[in-house]
């Protein structure tokens, strides 16, 4: 065979290896060094970002056409907003976790941007900001692949190298601003330690309060009763009714959420609201040296903003004037006393 037709043949075996190494190279990369686990069995796995969990201090996501954003507050992951609610701070670090040193079962390199929308990585269904000091990184989910259990995956810098990751990394992810709010709690109050109610709007003031008067000079018993001051102007008021009003209070609690959306303060009627304020006494300890088996009452308060009330008396509420989290007190007492 002459020679010049033998170099022809090496140079088509020398393209045909190219070829294939090209197609090794973009379906079967090297290997990690680091193995994946799922479902609870080790695979090969590629290293899909190299994002420090220590490093991370701010984190922000894209879903569903909403954005949340968070920073981290010493310890503690907080809003990245004004007057933003307390939330959960662990389930802010187990997303910072989930996108930290991410590792992907596949690999796909020199992926052309035509082909993102095979893997939905042209329109994401989730996209994930991640700052550590002055670098800031943004990851794109795509598609769930059903075969394989997992999301297409992709640094937004670098589009062209596309991962499959697992499918707890995207679901991390999966909450609205409501899921992550902390909510308040009123105090466990009984009935027979609340002492008094003021309610206070645009018109004046109403209080109410129980008179506990001894029976004797040792104090041994009480009777009760109960008055009310409207504008001024005060008299004697049923303790039943009183009474009645101090066990609504004693098994309510604000577990009746309505919204956080600031925008809605109008619609439930905080532009102009009412105050109810709760009166009641706390038993505790006495703890000086030598004190044993004493107690003391002690006078404490806690007050409600009140919206307005829906068609059945119950008032939307909040726990604090500024707060943007509304309740619903899910008694109509207050209605009915106040009216």
């Amino acid at each position: 065979m002459k020679r010049s037709a033998k170099l022809i043949i090496m140079l088509g075996i020398l393209a045909v290896l190219i070829v294939g190494a090209v197609i090794q190279k973009q379906f079967f990369p090297a290997e990690n060094d680091s193995d994946y686990t799922d479902d609870g069995s080790s695979v090969i796995a590629y290293a899909a970002n190299d994002v420090v969990l220590e490093n991370v201090t701010a984190l922000s996501y894209e879903k569903d056409s909403a954005k949340l954003s968070f920073k981290k507050s010493g310890e503690e992951w907080v809003l990245d907003e004004e007057n933003a609610p307390d939330i959960d701070s662990e389930l802010v670090h187990a997303m910072a976790t989930a996108i930290s040193g991410l590792s992907g079962a596949n690999r796909m390199e020199d992926v052309p941007k035509e082909k993102l929308a095979d893997y939905g990585l042209d329109a994401p269904a989730l996209k994930v900001t991640v700052s550590e000091d002055d670098k800031v990184r943004t990851f794109l989910f795509g598609d769930y692949n059903k075969t394989a259990k997992e999301y297409y995956f992709c640094d937004e810098a670098i589009p062209s190298l596309v991962f499959t990751v697992v499918s707890s990394s995207y679901e991390a992810f999966d909450y609205v601003i409501d899921d992550l709010i902390v909510h308040g709690t009123l105090p466990e109050i009984a009935a027979e330690n609340i002492t008094g109610f003021s309610f206070k709007n645009a018109d004046g003031e109403t209080v109410i309060k129980s008179i506990k008067t001894p029976t004797d000079e040792n104090e041994e018993g009480y009777t009760y009763s109960a008055e009310i001051t409207k504008n001024g102007v005060t008299e004697e008021y049923s303790y039943a009714d009183f009474y009645k009003a101090a066990e609504a209070v004693a098994e309510w609690n604000i577990d009746e959420f309505i919204t956080s959306d600031a925008s809605k303060t109008s619609e439930y009627g905080f532009e102009t609201p009412s105050v109810l304020t709760v009166n009641y006494t706390e038993r505790k300890e006495i703890e000086a040296e030598g004190a044993s088996g004493g107690y003391i009452d002690t006078e404490k308060t806690y007050s409600l903003i009140l919206g307005t009330a829906d068609g059945e008396g119950c008032y939307y509420v909040k726990t604090e004037e500024d707060s943007r989290l509304i309740y619903k007190l899910s008694t109509a007492v207050f209605s009915e006393i106040f009216g």
